[in-house]
């Protein structure tokens, strides 16, 4: 999630290299190779588009003010028919005042969306900030998530968990934790050039709430067009929670942080897929601020 604070506080993580690109790059062709090898998996590759939006943050002297940003992410995935595999993405920002890549991302695990009972994801994602200054810092470079979820009723439960965490300075270890749950229904319709399929679902979330970040469970903060408005909701109402504790300020408490009614809409035709998806954001509690909204656009080609 999200806590603000001022530059030089903290040392951000190091750009990545050429040569630990390459070598990152060398492992995972490795790992995919191996499991290639395998001849009781066919693995196939697939080539996605992300559109989504990014806050900017534009530093003068003392003062940061925050504006939304167009983000386009292509993902290079690799993935075997039992839905283990490995995928990379590297983010841009196409606006701020340092357009470019922000962002390496790389994941590795199990993703089984295409059975048809349930829905199961385990994953590990590391994040490697290129230090752009149009993007507010996260300490957090490491999520390890899991979701579950079943595909057999007409009202379906959902389990999402996780936990980001990173190194700042001399060896302390920041993390936030990520929870959200909730039901979902699903209409499938054919037409005469493919598939559709809509998901609408109803969720309640929490965490930690303490520090920015890009994991996937924390789209609220991360992509929300009133950024700046959450972030200062967000420091009063941990100094409200903290306040008359015999704990420190700096203490992470785990509640209830708001209700998300999302939508996914999806088309299916030949080896292409478009995915529009779009969440309304509604705070738990007064001092979280008013309603927030994300989306996303995703373009995928299956080889």
């Amino acid at each position: 999630f999200l806590t603000k604070k001022k530059r030089g506080n903290s040392v951000p993580p190091a750009p990545l290299s050429m040569k630990n690109l390459l070598l990152l790059s060398g492992i995972l062709l490795c790992l995919s190779t191996s499991y290639a090898q395998d001849s009781t998996s066919n693995w196939s590759p697939s080539l996605q588009l992300d559109f989504t939006s990014v806050p900017t943050q534009s530093i003068s002297g003392t003062d940061t003010s925050y504006q939304n940003s167009l983000s386009v992410a292509p993902v290079f995935d690799y993935r075997s028919s039992g839905g283990f595999g490995i995928s990379y993405s590297p983010v841009w920002v196409t606006g701020g005042s340092h357009p470019g890549i922000f962002m390496h991302q790389v994941t590795v695990g199990l993703e089984q969306y295409n059975n048809s009972k349930w829905i199961l994801v385990a994953d590990y994602i590391h994040y490697f900030f290129t230090g752009n200054p149009s993007i507010p810092s996260s300490p957090l470079t490491n999520e390890v998530v899991g979701e579950i979820a079943t595909k057999q009723y007409g009202v379906n439960p959902q389990l999402s968990a996780g936990i980001g965490f990173g190194r700042v300075g001399s060896g302390s270890t920041p993390y936030d934790v990520e929870a959200s749950a909730g039901i979902s229904h699903t209409f499938k319709w054919k037409v005469s050039k493919g598939d559709i399929t809509l998901i609408p679902a109803l969720l309640a979330e929490g965490g930690t709430s303490r520090y920015f970040s890009f994991l996937r469970l924390t789209k609220s903060i991360s992509h929300a067009k009133s950024f700046a408005r959450l972030l200062k909701n967000v420091r009063a109402r941990n100094n409200k929670r903290n306040s008359g504790s015999t704990t420190t300020r700096n203490s992470q408490k785990f509640y209830l942080t708001d209700f998300e009614i999302n939508s996914e809409l999806t088309w299916e035709t030949g080896s292409w897929s478009f995915r529009p998806s779009g969440s309304l954001f509604i705070p738990a509690s007064a001092v979280s601020g008013g309603v927030s909204g994300y989306w996303e656009f995703n373009i995928s080609y299956y080889f």
